[in-house]
């Protein structure tokens, strides 16, 4: 399955990525082999189970799957809030999808900019993929300097340049969205509109909980490899 071409335009996009893949791989390569291939299936399978939009016949999300990550890109079709909604409905499947199969958490990170892709020609041992754009960079930095024990299994929105009906939309949604600071929100993915927010919290907590042990100890067990 291969991206679609993308013009150079704004659109919303999602970094994703394995929180403490690089430790892991140090200390359980067999079970880090497990772990990828999870992350690979469920972001095909979430991708592929997408009902087309039926004024172009077209998913509103794709997915390139790379290393221990993936970018999301929302096609330019309906209105805003619903590329942004279907986006986060992609985001919170992975997620959950991927905490139930493996016991391993993702960092994400949105933003709105511009982004531009073209599929080139390939030929036997060569591939070439055109990725340009500043929206792209902004949501891998954004997810870089995520703090992986503090930030484990978060969805970051930058809402730098977000259309205004979005930030609204975030403002009013308050159980599902937490301001950082004046340019970020938190999307809350383990969330839904029926859930209540004691009980929001409490997932959240016991899962940051039990991963935050845990990444504790890779890091310390990678440490004594070293």
């Amino acid at each position: 399955m291969t991206l679609s071409n993308f013009e150079e335009d704004n659109y919303f996009l999602a970094f994703m990525d394995i929180c403490g893949f690089k430790n892991l791989m140090k200390l359980n390569r067999e079970r880090s082999l497990q772990v990828l291939n999870n992350f690979y299936n469920i972001g095909f399978s979430t991708i592929s189970n997408q009902i087309y939009n039926r004024e172009d016949n077209r998913k509103i999300i794709e997915i390139s799957l790379f290393s221990d990550s993936c970018l999301l890109i929302a096609h330019n079709i309906n209105s805003r809030l619903n590329q942004f909604k279907s986006l986060l409905e992609i985001i919170k499947t992975i997620n959950k999808d991927f905490y139930t199969k493996s016991n391993e958490l993702l960092m994400s990170s949105i933003v709105f900019g511009k982004f531009r892709f073209q599929n080139r020609f390939q030929d036997i041992g060569t591939s070439k993929n055109f990725i340009f754009g500043e929206g792209f960079i902004q949501a891998y930095q954004d997810n870089e300097r995520m703090d992986p024990m503090k930030e484990a299994g978060l969805c970051c929105i930058n809402i730098r340049n977000i259309p205004q009906g979005i930030s609204d939309y975030l403002k009013e949604e308050s159980i599902l969205f937490k301001k950082r600071d004046h340019f970020y929100y938190y999307y809350f993915w383990m969330a839904s509109l029926e859930t209540p927010a004691n009980s929001l919290y409490k997932q959240y907590q016991n899962a940051y909980r039990n991963y935050f042990n845990k990444y504790k100890e890779i890091i310390n067990n990678s440490k004594n490899i070293d």
